[in-house]
């Protein structure tokens, strides 16, 4: 009946939207939906956080000076257009699966009496009400808060209060939105054209945008300020200025704001004490550049406004060929031949993992951590923060002055990246590696989980840390010197040994094995990071001094070695056999997530 349809669209668009949250590895007792509507809440935080220090500049002022509010104006449109490009491009990263018709809403959905088209619709809206909640809470208070902050001391008419703010509003979705096509037309487009190999690149494609996003986010700020001066009058000669997309959406807020705060005048009866001679020439300086940077701000936004427009129809239209009928679930091609360990595998068989227990720890954790989207996106996350650390590390190294110790910023970022790459790993051992397979891992369990324990902590050191600390040792290896590079080298892993112990010493639930429950970690992550922040200073002020001579480092690498010895020791002695290890990881499952729905 037609009275009924747009009931069912409603349905199926709650339906949808319910399944972006949903997760079978998070047991019953967490709430995902209250997750959701806290990191909204977060979000609006933040943003109206940003909003209040960046409009401080605009009212904590004795003077008002309109060309030198809408220079620094400019310099916060970049800002704000960045931040909503990349978060938004992170939410469809973040909701990866969810952006498409999969084999389970093929499978339940499929069948019934329900016309295709209004399925596919319904998944649209879904992502619509996503993007736009989202940008509601990212872009809802500067959009009142930053104009007003910046036209607080000038007498500005109401209209063109509202202009500056529907410019602030227009130019931010638009770049979110851009943001979030853009990361929806690359998934679909590489799904038809990858065929039967979607499936095997789908996820290392997650993670590495995971981490190129996470990574320019963190290091946004190195990059803004000076837009108007700078950047706005070289777009139409340098061509790193004009193939950016925020500037492309810049220039379209610039055009929608047009003058309004330049071109303000102070009234006489309003007027404070003329200015002085030096904040005069301030003022009329930044009105020239104004004025200067206006001349290419028109191509600037039509190029943002026909970008949007094509990677929306791009990524629209790909998305409707791909559900355009149902299709069989895509498998990657088999390989032929009988799967043999490698030699990789067969080394470590015969030294880091020898017995049963410890192997099946050890490949477990490493099959987890690559295969896991969860567990992926855990490390990506945490890999990506590390990096941004250590590329200010490193410039921090380049700009300090010769001397005979190694700089302190490139010894700490080694410390730095090491406790990012930790809290990804204590992230991804807190989730299971799959709920309803735990009966499994009970048939063949040994009653002692010491040997699993420790395949886990070589798989993390062996698999994991190694090979983030080798790539950091190619590339400190110019600053500090092969002798030098190498000492810090083994500094680096034993200080990742010693973590590694230090962690698995305390009370901890069986890594990949226990069911998630959400907890209040993320209220301590501020005090985790400047714990970080302190040690890794300390540390490298200690690494620097013992770097200068042999015996200096081969006394640190004995402290270290004992202190791993002993941690060890402790471990073996507390990691004894316990009744309640199986209820560990045999929670009580709901019906839905037992029948894999």
């Amino acid at each position: 009946m037609p009275s009924s349809s747009p009931p069912r669209a409603r349905l199926l668009t709650r339906h949808f939207l319910t399944r972006l949250f949903d997760n079978d590895l998070v047991s019953p007792q967490a709430d995902a939906h209250k997750s959701a509507s806290l990191g909204l809440a977060g979000l609006a935080t933040f943003a109206t956080f940003i909003a209040i220090i960046t409009g401080s500049k605009f009212i904590l002022t004795p003077f008002v000076m309109p060309a030198l509010n809408a220079v620094g104006y400019v310099d916060d449109a970049l800002l704000y257009v960045t931040m909503s490009m990349i978060l938004l491009a992170l939410v469809a990263v973040v909701a990866w699966d969810g952006l498409a018709l999969d084999a389970r809403d093929e499978a339940i959905l499929g069948p019934l009496p329900i016309p295709r088209a209004m399925i596919v619709s319904a998944k649209l809206a879904a992502m619509g009400v996503l993007a736009g909640a989202v940008l509601l809470a990212l872009n809802g208070p500067p959009t009142v808060l930053h104009p007003g902050a910046a036209l607080a001391m000038l007498p500005v008419s109401v209209p063109g209060a509202f202009r500056l703010m529907a410019a602030h509003a227009i130019a931010t979705i638009g770049a979110g939105a851009f943001g979030f096509c853009s990361i929806l037309a690359l998934r679909e487009v590489a799904r038809t054209a990858l065929g039967g190999w979607w499936p095997a690149v789908s996820t290392r494609l997650q993670a590495l945008l995971i981490v190129v996003l996470a990574t320019a986010f963190l290091l946004m700020p190195g990059w803004l300020g000076r837009v108007a001066e700078q950047r706005l009058p070289a777009a139409a000669t340098d061509w790193r200025v004009a193939a950016s997309p925020p500037m492309w959406f810049v220039g379209l807020h610039e055009v929608l704001a047009g003058t309004v705060i330049v071109d303000l005048r102070v009234r006489p009866r309003l007027a404070r004490p003329p200015l002085p001679p030096r904040f005069q020439r301030i003022e009329e300086r930044s009105r020239a550049i104004h004025r200067q940077s206006r001349a290419a701000i028109r191509p600037l936004a039509l190029v943002a406004v026909a970008a949007l427009v094509g990677v929306a129809a791009l990524a629209v239209g790909a998305f409707l060929w791909n559900a355009r009928r149902p299709a069989a679930r895509p498998r990657t091609p088999q390989r032929g031949g009988v799967p043999r360990p490698s030699a990789l595998g067969r080394l470590v068989m015969a030294t880091v993992a020898r017995a049963p227990d410890v192997r099946a720890g050890y490949f477990f954790a490493l099959r987890t951590l690559a295969r896991s989207v969860p567990h992926r996106a855990a490390l990506a996350v945490a890999a990506a923060f590390g990096l941004a650390l250590a590329t200010i590390g490193f410039g921090r190294a380049m700009r300090a002055p010769p001397s005979t110790a190694a700089p302190s910023a490139l010894l700490g970022t080694q410390t730095l990246l090491i406790a990012c790459i930790l809290a990804g790993c204590e992230q991804a051992m807190r989730l299971p590696a799959h709920l309803p397979a735990s009966w499994s891992v009970q048939l063949a369990w040994p009653a002692d989980p010491r040997g699993y324990v420790a395949g886990v902590k070589r798989a993390i050191a062996c698999g994991v840390g190694l090979p983030v600390l080798l790539v950091l040792l190619l590339a400190q290896l110019p600053f500090l010197g092969v002798a030098r590079g190498i000492g810090h080298f083994a500094v680096g892993l034993l200080i990742l040994l010693v973590a590694i112990e230090a962690r698995f010493a305390a009370a901890h639930p069986l890594p990949f094995l226990s069911s998630y429950v959400a907890g209040g970690r993320a209220k301590l992550a501020p005090l985790w990071f400047v714990a970080a922040i302190v040690g890794s200073e300390a540390i490298a002020a200690i690494e620097s001094r013992a770097l200068l001579a042999v015996s200096g480092t081969l006394v640190l690498l004995g402290v270290l070695t004992a202190l791993w010895a002993a941690l060890a020791w402790v471990g073996r002695r507390t990691g004894a056999p316990r009744e309640d290890d199986l209820d560990l990881f045999q929670p009580q499952l709901d019906e839905a997530t037992q029948l894999k729905l």
